[in-house]
């Protein structure tokens, strides 16, 4: 039979072999039949990069089952003389003979060798395929037939392994990369991971777990009874729910606890963690562990420094209120006593006299205020109370408050709200007029000649704009920036001039602030100064020229005709109790006096009382209490009239006392005026 049909025959044989066999595994299944064909004990398909290194075989076929993968080296094999010529070798025999550097040639008792060179797209030789016997091969020549008519095929085999290696190796190198830069991440942030085999109960850690427990490097935990026994006592009960919570519902473990580590040290882990079910349905929680002690100590140091500097505040505060009522009560006495004396015959310099000490007082009464308002409004104490009030009632208040002193300046005063304005407002009305008063204070105090006028009107963003033009002495520009800051004025020289703390415009932009609005200026050195603030104001039209503010009206000079009226009053210290007897004696009132809380409850149930002037600060029975047990004891109907008098000034104070029952509420040092003419108005009204 001739070597051309010979071949054919054997193609044919192998051909049927390889039917519906995958592109992937032609070569493995080649040379499996070639070697079954040609009645081979070995065919193998080598690549060849270069005669120093090892040949890889990409497929071999070994009829003794003893070579499965296998490598040999090139030198002084027959495969190297057909890399190296580049064209094919047969040795029908005798082939240990020719090679008797190859030892694999011995192992396997290999005598005969046909080999072909594959050659790539460029025509360089990159591999071989041969086939070898142990005895004399039936047709070697037919066998060299066969694979040059599959050298094509066989090429394409070999290159999509060499593929199909290379995007392996890619895929290597780049999770290999992706590994490294975790792992970099995992070092420089002392993140460590673990997982836990929910079925098996096996736990795993990472040398940074080990690190992070204190445990020797490349220690394995005994099952998650080794994690529990690491827990704080104190969290571990919740710790422990939350782990059996995620694994349960399969819903992401978090938790943050303590541990004690080996050598006692005790440090803050927080954990997350996911389930994870694998293809084989097994269930793992993969997770990690983060030290964050630094963080929850610095976080337990910062709330121990805010605790100490709120304790600071509320101290500071309280310290302000003590040493305002402790100045506010012998201030009631000095005010309290030159009002009385200004009500007696004075000659005009005496009259003098009495007014310069009216004035001094009432402005270190400021300067009390201006601090305590400062203080409150440092530890948040200020709070916005919104109400209905009238806009024009306001304006007009806050111009009369200031008239006095514009008129004792020749000063004109006035003021203009816009036509088209709605009257009834909702806002807090007594710190708008403390805004108003403040800045008509300071338009009267700075001028000398000419004006100081209130102008209202609506923006076009619907906020109501309030102006104070004056036209006084200007302000530098270049101050601007500071004019605004706590105890700063203008010019120093302005302290000393015109008087004051530099106060009061820091104490407006605060609470404008706190309205949610904004307040600045403009002004010209010589011609005078606008100041302007802007504030949310909605209209309630149910307002209109409401009595927005706890101002008394206007009364009469004149000693109002009235009957025998018996007024009760309470208060500890004993000069300030002889203001208020002669005061109200002298206005025909019949008074009785108490030192005490309790001394006013046995009088008020002995005697009929018509009303109580009732001091808050007090021994053996306060104030408050005073306010509660009457209001327990009486009727609505003959709820007699009662006036509180403190020298705490603060709004807190004030909302407190109405709530029990106080009808009327007045700070020392106190305006005796306007307390009297409290006083015949409370009456009046229980009268009716």
């Amino acid at each position: 039979m001739s070597d051309d049909v010979l071949a054919h025959r054997y193609l044919q044989t192998i051909a049927l072999d390889l039917i519906a066999t995958p592109e992937e595994h032609y070569l493995e299944e080649f040379v499996r039949a070639a070697g079954k064909a040609f009645e081979a004990d070995m065919v193998l398909i080598s690549r060849i990069t270069s005669t120093d290194e090892p040949v890889d075989a990409y497929a071999i076929y070994d009829a003794s089952g003893q070579a499965d993968a296998y490598s040999y080296p090139l030198r002084g094999t027959p495969c190297e003389l057909v890399f190296q010529d580049e064209k094919p070798f047969v040795c029908p025999s005798e082939l240990q003979a020719f090679f008797p550097e190859d030892a694999d040639l011995q192992d396997f008792d290999l005598n005969a060798y046909v080999g072909l060179p594959l050659n790539d797209r460029n025509g360089a030789c990159f591999g071989l395929i041969a086939a070898l016997w142990r005895g004399t091969p039936p047709n070697p020549d037919a066998v060299l037939d066969v694979f040059r008519r599959v050298e094509a095929r066989l090429v394409s085999g070999v290159e999509r392994i060499d593929r199909t290696r290379s995007e392996k190796q890619a895929l290597t190198n780049q999770l290999d990369l992706l590994s490294n830069r975790m792992n970099v991440a995992l070092d420089s942030s002392g993140i460590g991971v673990w997982d836990y085999a929910l079925e098996s109960g096996e736990l795993i850690w990472d040398y940074r777990m080990c690190i992070l427990y204190g445990e020797p490097p490349g220690t394995q935990p005994d099952g998650s009874d080794h994690w529990v026994r690491a827990l704080h006592p104190e969290d571990r009960p919740a710790a422990e729910a939350a782990f059996q919570r995620s694994f349960e519902t399969g819903e992401e473990f978090h938790a943050q606890f303590r541990i004690i580590r080996r050598d006692g040290c005790v440090r803050w882990i927080r954990a997350t963690a996911q389930l994870v079910e694998l293809a084989s349905s097994e269930r793992r929680m993969i997770g990690c562990n983060i030290d964050i002690t630094d963080d929850v100590l610095r976080r337990q140091e910062l709330e121990e420094k805010q605790a100490a500097a709120e304790a600071a505040n509320i101290a500071k505060s309280q310290f302000l209120a003590n040493m305002s009522h402790e100045i506010r009560t012998p201030l009631n006495g000095v005010l309290g006593m030159a009002q009385l004396m200004g009500r007696t015959e004075l000659s005009e310099r005496q009259q003098r006299y009495i007014s310069t000490i009216l004035s001094s007082g009432r402005t270190l009464l400021e300067l009390i205020d201006g601090v305590l308002d400062i203080s409150r409004i440092e530890t948040g104490n200020v709070q916005i109370q919104e109400s209905a009030f009238s806009l024009e009632d306001v304006v007009e208040t806050a111009i009369g408050s200031v008239a006095g002193t514009a008129r004792e300046k020749g000063l004109t005063l006035t003021y203009d709200i816009a036509p088209n304005l709605a009257d009834g407002r909702r806002g807090d009305v007594k710190r708008l007029n403390q805004v108003l008063v403040n800045l008509l204070g300071n338009g009267v105090k700075f001028t000398d000649l000419g004006r100081v006028r209130l102008t209202v009107f609506e923006t076009d963003t619907a906020r109501l704009r309030f102006e104070v033009k004056d036209t006084g002495i200007g302000i530098d520009p270049e101050q601007a920036e500071t004019l605004f800051d706590r105890f700063s004025q203008a010019d120093i020289s302005d302290t000393r001039e015109f008087g004051g703390a530099g106060l009061g415009l820091a104490i407006c932009k605060e609470l404008i602030t706190l309205m949610g609005g904004e307040i600045s200026f403009d002004s010209q050195i010589g011609e005078g100064s606008t100041f302007w603030f802007e504030v949310d104001l909605p209209i309630d039209a149910s307002t209109a020229h409401a009595d927005s503010l706890d101002i008394p009206a206007k009364t009469s000079a004149e000693t109002p005709t009235r009957p025998a009226t018996t007024v009760l009053i309470v208060e500890d210290v004993e000069h300030n109790r002889d203001i208020l007897v002669d005061a109200l004696s002298a206005e025909g009132y019949q008074v009785r006096t108490a030192e005490n809380g309790l001394v006013a409850l046995d009088v008020w149930s002995a005697e009929p009382i018509d009303a109580i002037l009732l001091d808050l600060q007090m021994p053996v029975m306060s104030g408050e209490e005073v306010i509660t047990a009457i209001r327990k004891s009486e009727s609505a109907a003959a709820a007699i009239p009662i006036i509180a008098i403190t020298a705490d000034a603060t709004r807190e104070t004030q909302s407190r006392i109405q709530a029990l029952g106080a009808d009327e509420y007045f700070s020392k040092p106190l305006d005796l005026s306007a307390m009297l003419a409290s006083l015949d108005s409370q009456l009046r009204m229980a009268a009716e």
